[in-house]
């Protein structure tokens, strides 16, 4: 049963946009953390965007947030590669004082009724997965420009009932790490730079070959706040993404090794591992960071449109595709929109994908 439960989990990540069938693909389950940001989070600014202004929702803009509390829902997420599924999420910031934001957030994820076989085109049965996560942390300004996130979080997975009618479940602890630093601030604009590395936490142990990561994220990134005049501001981003988890090794027909690294490093050495584990070496390290682009236009401290694009590497993930979103702003409350459109077909899970959100400054 083990291995079928491997085989389970790693289907359900094939179902949110990538197969691990390609060797190239970086191990890890989860695959609800494994969705891109764009889709993940909703920036507390106004609109979803592929990162946005408040890509960092532990850091980011939470000391300028003041109190506030948002909800956002992606009610249906349907496509060529999946079924149902729904992804909700609540987050909560409040601020203590000039230097200090306390903030949590609680989502839930389900990726609908799902029939599964395994390798050998066994069924495995009906199952109905769905994964909820709560974090809470604080962000602390250190210095001049200078702000130091972090987070604990908890992760519930629930991969449904088993061929005995068991649930197989497992819980684990997360932990989030976010800087980001005001580069230079003039009367017309902000520049900002940031880092986090997200989802630290143990390997699954869905598995009896232990191989299954949760997908530890690293983020660099870079903003400039620009006001062209009173009435539009535009905030431009580029962000580098990298999954810190082992990259396959390559086989020889006897199952051993020829190039690349056993996979049989810790979750935490993999932080480190993963930068010099890929089989090709330099040239296929590169291609594991997933360059991301956005544009944040404001429209009279009332609209905010957003517009970005994600572009993983064909060799892995290939998920590619462009955000679109809008928002509405009032003194208390913001009101968002976000549509995904995909550019390849392992992005087609997030064909036709709509989210809407609210947020309520009290």
């Amino acid at each position: 049963m083990k291995k079928s439960l491997t085989f389970l989990a790693l289907s359900i990540c094939s179902l949110l946009g990538y197969s691990q069938e390609n060797s190239n693909v970086p191990l890890y389950s989860s695959g609800y953390l494994a969705l891109p940001n764009s889709i993940g989070e909703f920036s507390l600014s106004g609109a979803a965007s592929t990162g946005g202004l408040n890509h960092h929702v532990f850091s980011l803009g939470s000391l300028t947030a003041g109190k506030h509390a948002s909800i956002y829902s992606i009610p249906s997420m349907s496509g060529s590669h999946g079924p149902q599924s729904a992804l909700s999420r609540a987050a909560l910031n409040y601020e203590i004082d000039e230097t200090t934001t306390i903030i949590a957030s609680l989502g839930y994820f389900s990726a609908g009724d799902v029939e599964l076989r395994d390798a050998e085109g066994n069924v495995l049965g009906q199952f109905t997965p769905n994964e909820t996560d709560f974090r809470v942390g604080v962000v602390k300004q250190l210095g001049e420009g200078f702000n130091l996130g972090t987070r604990l979080g908890y992760l519930s997975t629930n991969l449904g009932s088993s061929m005995n009618s068991a649930q197989i479940t497992e819980s684990s602890l997360l932990v989030d790490f976010s800087l980001d630093y005001l580069i230079k601030s003039t009367r017309n604009y902000d520049l900002m730079t940031y880092w986090s590395l997200t989802n630290v936490g143990r390997k699954s142990t869905f598995s009896e070959d232990n191989l299954n990561y949760l997908p530890a994220q690293m983020a660099l990134g870079i903003i400039m706040d620009y006001e062209l005049n009173t009435d539009l501001r535009i905030a431009p981003q580029l962000m580098l993404q990298k999954f810190l988890v082992p990259t396959p090794p390559l086989y020889n027909a006897d199952g051993t090794i020829f190039s690349g690294q056993a996979q049989n490093t810790s979750a935490i050495g993999s932080l480190f591992t993963s930068f010099n584990d890929a089989p090709e070496g330099t040239s296929e390290e590169l291609k594991e960071w997933c360059p991301i682009v956005a544009m944040e236009i404001t429209l009279k401290d009332k609209i905010k449109v957003n517009l970005g694009g994600a572009f993983e590497s064909q060799d892995k993930g290939n998920r590619q595709y462009i955000t679109t979103g809008v928002g509405y702003i009032t003194d208390k409350v913001v009101l968002n929109a976000a549509y995904i459109i995909p550019l390849s077909d392992m992005a087609g899970y997030y064909q036709g994908l709509f989210g809407i959100g609210v947020s309520y400054k009290f």
